[in-house]
């Protein structure tokens, strides 16, 4: 039977990583907590994507070391100890690796869910962050977080997870995963594309659409809504308007007056 799991103890895993220099962001459950997100479990574990350099692979096997870092499911190699102790070089041959310390258990993520490139790409955006206990209260530490943004994405791209994940559920990452604010097609949707004015022609002219259709089908794209239509009876024709002339005077209260002319 598996020995319980301790409880985490985030600044003294914190502590041995910055003894050695360690290069990180943290991603997952611990992360979305640091930036304040509340999630509906409290979070049991760190999840680490490191710099994938030899040298910073050979510094995060050392602090390993002085955590006293076994594998949680030690029946998966045989042992206890991790295989890449021996060989740092051999964490990059798995994108997971799942520890445990008796500070807490600890996962590698080398290549979060969505994010390949792992620490390359969540370090453009990450932050500086006090350390947490997992319901959230400040530690006395400092700790490089992942971005709000990337933490979403990796949560979203996790098979057990989909678009009705913890984060999600919660508002994390309402920007689309391209990054910036939305554009205006993704606020105002469009069962179609009317990215061309419909031009309006003489009602039966092959090839071209009525007045009237054309201001039905014409988006407004600035959120003004289309004219109003005349009522049928009251709209004269093209015939009639072109046997027309208006003639307007300026009257007293500034009232036009105008009359046809046969």
């Amino acid at each position: 039977m598996r020995p319980e799991t301790p409880d985490l103890d985030p600044v003294s895993i914190i502590r041995a990583l910055d003894k050695y220099g360690v290069r990180y962001v943290i991603v997952g459950g611990y992360g979305a907590t640091a930036h304040g997100v509340p999630l509906p479990e409290l979070t049991t574990d760190i999840d680490f994507s490191p710099e994938r350099s030899a040298e910073n692979l050979a510094a995060f096997v050392a602090a390993l070391e002085e955590l006293g870092a076994t594998n949680l499911i030690p029946e998966a190699y045989g042992t206890d100890r991790p295989p890449f102790f021996d060989d740092p070089q051999m964490i990059l041959r798995r994108r997971f690796w799942t520890l445990v310390t008796p500070h807490g258990p600890i996962d590698l993520v080398v290549a979060p869910d969505g994010i390949p490139n792992g620490y390359d790409t969540l370090i453009t955006q990450a932050v500086v962050l006090s350390a947490v206990t997992p319901d959230g209260a400040p530690l006395p530490a400092q700790i490089v977080v992942a971005s709000v943004r990337h933490i979403a994405l990796e949560t979203r791209s996790r098979p057990d997870q989909g678009p009705q994940s913890p984060a999600s559920a919660h508002g994390m990452g309402r920007e689309r995963d391209q990054g910036g604010p939305p554009t205006r097609r993704q606020r105002r949707p469009r069962t179609r594309d009317h990215s061309r004015s419909v031009r309006t022609s003489q009602p039966g002219r092959p090839g071209e659409p009525t007045q009237d259709r054309s201001r039905q089908e014409v988006t407004h794209r600035h959120g003004r809504a289309p004219p109003k239509e005349a009522p049928p009876e009251t709209m004269t024709s093209l015939a009639d308007r072109t046997r027309s002339s208006v003639v307007g005077d300026v009257a007293a209260g500034g009232r036009v007056r105008c009359r046809g002319v046969s």
